[in-house]
């Protein structure tokens, strides 16, 4: 007699839903989490954009110097002559003196000249306190000017001549042709 025993084998299929997610190597890093830095190529500096990675600095200083000539005058006449006219004239010097600071004149005859380089030399001593002051002309210039009474056919004009070059200055002549010309 055989004996068959039958065992039914019942497979139980039980369906597990595991999400599976794959673990891989970031590809970024390699798995180190860290990366080189691009800037320094993983040497751990940059260079120093200050010394241009010299290590040491050229220091100068500009130093700008501007000179600057300040003129005044100060124009005593006794005539109405245009100052701008008188200012430009061809004249005798009768004082001059160059220094790091003039002195005043206080010899003069005409004592207005002496108030006038008073006033100018004490004005400039302070009026340019930001400046240092490394030296001063001082000059008295005399410019000759004769006033001149004309008539021309019964109107009464006036004229002058003035200047070592005999400028003449006629605003009023009647004929205002030759105004300006040089009287020799």
């Amino acid at each position: 007699h055989h004996h068959h025993h039958h065992h039914d084998h019942h497979h139980h299929r039980h369906h597990h839903s595991n999400v599976h997610t794959d673990i891989t190597l970031c590809h970024h890093c390699a798995g180190t989490g860290h990366k080189l830095c691009w800037i320094c190529s993983g040497h751990g500096q940059v260079n120093c954009n200050t010394c241009n990675s010299k290590g040491q600095l050229r220091c100068f200083i500009k130093l700008i110097v501007i000179w600057t000539v300040h003129s005044n005058d100060h124009i005593i006449e006794s005539v109405t002559l245009p100052d701008e006219l008188v200012r430009d004239a061809g004249g005798q010097i009768a004082f001059q003196e160059s220094s790091v600071r003039v002195a005043p004149v206080g010899h003069f005859p005409n004592s207005a000249v002496n108030t006038a380089s008073q006033r100018l030399v004490q004005q400039h001593n302070t009026a340019f306190p930001n400046e240092k002051i490394l030296m001063q002309r001082h000059k008295v210039r005399i410019i000759p000017i004769s006033e001149v009474q004309g008539d021309y056919s019964s109107k009464v004009f006036t004229f002058w001549v003035y200047g070592t070059e005999n400028i003449s200055y006629a605003p009023d002549y009647p004929q205002q042709c030759c105004c300006g010309c040089t009287i020799l």
